[in-house]
C-alpha cells in the first residue's frame, strides 16, 4: 500500500516538473456544434503565474488523452469556468466573451 502511494506521488511530482518546464503547449478542444476552443499554457503559467497543480490536480488530466470534457460538468463550472466565472477571471458563461476562447 505504501509503495503504491509513493508511486502515485512520484508520478504527480514528475508530471508537475514536466509541465512546469514545458508549459504543456497550446491545446485545441473541438466541442460539438461550436467553434474550437484554444487554450494557452504559456499565457496561464508564464504570464499569469498559475501553478500547474492548480488545474491539473482536480480539474484537468495530467496525461493528455486520458479523459474527455463532459458538457454536464462544464455546465457546473467544473472546468474552465471554475476560474473564468467573472470573479477570478472573465466570465466564460457571458455571451460577450465567447470569442475569447472559441476561434473560427
Amino acid at each position: 500500500m505504501l509503495k503504491s502511494v509513493l508511486t502515485v506521488v512520484t508520478i504527480i511530482f514528475l508530471a508537475a516538473a514536466v509541465y512546469s518546464t514545458t508549459g504543456g503547449g497550446d491545446l485545441k478542444f473541438t466541442p460539438e456544434k461550436t467553434a474550437p476552443v484554444y487554450f494557452s499554457h504559456e499565457y496561464h503559467v508564464d504570464v499569469k503565474g498559475i501553478k500547474c497543480m492548480a488545474c491539473h490536480l482536480h480539474r484537468f488530466e495530467l496525461v493528455r488523452g486520458t479523459y474527455k470534457m463532459k458538457k454536464g460538468k462544464l455546465n457546473k463550472r467544473d472546468f474552465c469556468e471554475f476560474c473564468h466565472n467573472g470573479l477570478k477571471a472573465f466570465d466564460a458563461g457571458a455571451t460577450k466573451n465567447c470569442n475569447r476562447c472559441h476561434k473560427r
